[in-house]
């Protein structure tokens, strides 16, 4: 897999070599590395390190500076929203549990087990329900 960098470098080093007029076996003899390896610079299939860099760069009076940028790292993609979406998802649930528990607390409502759990399960799809509508993509709408 090529990438950016690998191309930039690949794109310097062939267009030096090429304004100097030199071959790429007269390039390899003159910086002492491998034809084979000028040819898979040139063609960005490998990552040249520095050492190799340095020798390349001397022969071809270019920067080593050009050669070594430090790529950028891409910026994460936001989508718009989601952010709140998430504070709003915790922040509800959590207010949500603590509303029925201090409905729990303060009622007779759950005299057995299976009304305790019969809440919870109401409660809870009522909360899935809730969050779901607020996550689903606008296209379901």
């Amino acid at each position: 897999m090529k990438s950016n960098h690998q191309q930039m470098v690949a794109s310097i080093i062939k267009e030096a070599r090429i304004v100097k007029g030199y071959t790429q076996k007269e390039l390899a003899e003159l910086s002492s590395i491998s034809i084979r390896s000028v040819q898979r610079i040139e063609n960005a299939q490998i990552q040249p390190r520095s050492y190799t860099l340095k020798l390349l760069s001397a022969v071809l009076s270019i920067p080593m500076e050009d050669m070594v940028q430090t790529p950028v790292a891409e910026e994460p993609i936001i989508v718009p929203g989601t952010s709140p979406k998430i504070i709003l998802s915790v922040g509800l649930s959590i207010v949500a549990v603590l509303l029925y528990w201090a409905f729990i607390e303060q009622s007779a409502f759950p005299e057995t087990a299976f009304e305790f759990l019969s809440g919870t399960a109401v409660f809870s799809a009522c909360l899935t329900f809730l969050l779901y509508s607020m996550w689903r993509p606008k296209s379901d709408r």
